[in-house]
């Protein structure tokens, strides 16, 4: 990891983690307009290597699953957080984000991967066989 890197991750963490409250939504959208785009931009512009590289393409691989599991699962776990006071815990959070990367995991395990095949077999192969009109 490059040293333009982890002080980008440094700052971020901070502008994420140390938000003033009186600021709340102004620093809210002036993090998701520069701050996100900032990190989206570095990692695009890096190149991984040895088990950072496998670590990326994990993350990589399971990426969608997590977009798509990571709502259901949280709002579901608040809602059971709720009734014992367990919102503000951090090893409730913590738990909540392993319990989200495995179920986008297994998602990407065992259906994903299985399903992508079958339908680009199905899907993909059909429109570029058959011609557009």
């Amino acid at each position: 990891v490059s040293l333009a890197a982890l002080v980008v991750g440094l700052i971020l963490l901070a502008l994420l983690t140390l938000s003033p409250p009186r600021f709340g939504r102004l620093w809210i959208t002036g993090t998701v307009l520069f701050a996100f785009p900032l990190l989206v931009w570095l990692g695009a512009s890096s190149q991984p290597q040895g088990s950072t590289k496998k670590v990326c393409r994990w993350l990589g691989a399971i990426s969608y699953a997590i977009y798509i599991v990571h709502y259901p699962i949280y709002d579901w776990s608040m809602r059971i957080a709720g009734r014992f006071s367990l919102e503000h815990d951090w090893y409730f959070i913590a738990a909540l984000i392993v319990v989200i990367v495995l179920a986008a995991h297994i998602g990407d395990r065992f259906d994903t991967r299985i399903m992508r095949p079958w339908l680009m077999e199905r899907f993909v192969k059909r429109l570029i066989a058959k011609p557009a009109e």
